[in-house]
């Protein structure tokens, strides 16, 4: 009999130790100058059902007017837990171009939008209840031959 128990309970342990749970794929986060320049509200999705390849979308402002954050991004572990992330990534803003012209004056155009591109990298970490934070580097090219050294902060759930 005590054989019994004690090998019933030493399955519902490893049993118990083996199951993780599943990665959350769904990103939602606000963010704080970064990929917007500004501020912006975002969605993640992670394309498989472990860390990797996601791609985000976001609206932001950037100096009164709105801006539109797109890309992809690459999470590499830091460890067994899927917590600690290394983050790198490339994107684009949409944003109006007197943002990207700095330097050379506002001008009139037809489309006052244009895009800027953006290479990221930074750190991001998961808490066990689902909480995000990140902090990140995100320089913006533009094709005025501006580089915006920009950075940015992050906080949202992950569902």
């Amino acid at each position: 009999m005590r054989k019994n128990i004690a090998f019933t309970l030493a399955i519902m342990a490893v049993s118990h130790l083996s199951a993780q749970k599943p990665f959350k794929r769904n990103t939602y986060y606000a963010e704080i100058g970064g990929n917007s320049i500004a501020l912006a509200a975002n969605y993640e999705r992670q394309l498989a059902n472990k860390p990797g390849f996601g791609v985000h979308i976001g609206i932001g402002f950037g100096n009164r007017k709105p801006t539109i954050p797109l890309g992809v991004k690459y999470l590499f572990e830091l460890g067994k837990k899927q917590r600690s992330f290394f983050e790198t990534g490339a994107g684009m803003t949409m944003g109006a171009k007197y943002l990207w012209k700095a330097a050379h004056g506002r001008g009139t155009d037809k489309n006052p939008y244009e895009p800027g591109f953006i290479a990221s990298v930074g750190y991001r970490h998961h808490t066990r209840y689902g909480l995000l934070w990140r902090i990140c580097y995100t320089p913006i090219f533009t094709s005025y031959r501006n580089i915006f050294y920009l950075g940015g902060i992050s906080l949202g759930w992950r569902l």
